[in-house]
């Protein structure tokens, strides 16, 4: 999340001769449509977003729906956040489907503490969820 906003606090084009490598999985461009809204967001290729994205990261092949709304969240690779869904200071794994009209907030349900980190976002998905 630091690399986002004016003045990053990490030198993402790799300052002092240093290289940054990436993996290129040769996707096509990114569509973004006119209903979209993104502010100091990193949106990979691939993506399709229809939707409004606020402070956050898209990895590769993710869909927003029309209506979404991301905020202050990391979204990983093939993830699709359907048409009205919220997503909130959450960590999205890879290849989940979020609802249509669903709401993930910054605390999860009720015993799901450990799925919170120390700065209140949690983790959606992955192994077991």
């Amino acid at each position: 999340m630091d690399l986002l906003g004016k003045d990053p606090a990490f030198d993402i084009y790799g300052g002092n001769g240093n290289k940054i490598y990436a993996r290129n999985t040769a996707m096509p461009a990114s569509y973004i449509a006119r209903s979209a809204e993104i502010h100091e967001s990193f949106v990979a290729e691939g993506c399709e977003v229809e939707g409004t994205v606020n402070h956050s990261i898209l990895s590769t092949g993710c869909t927003i729906g029309r209506g979404a709304e991301i905020t202050d969240s990391v979204i990983m690779p093939n993830v699709v956040i359907e048409n009205g869904a919220v997503v909130r200071s959450a960590i999205v794994a890879e290849g989940c489907r979020i609802k249509a009209g669903a709401r993930r907030r910054l605390y999860p349900r009720r015993g799901a503490e450990d799925q919170r980190d120390r700065k209140g976002s949690c983790r959606l998905g992955g192994h077991g969820h």
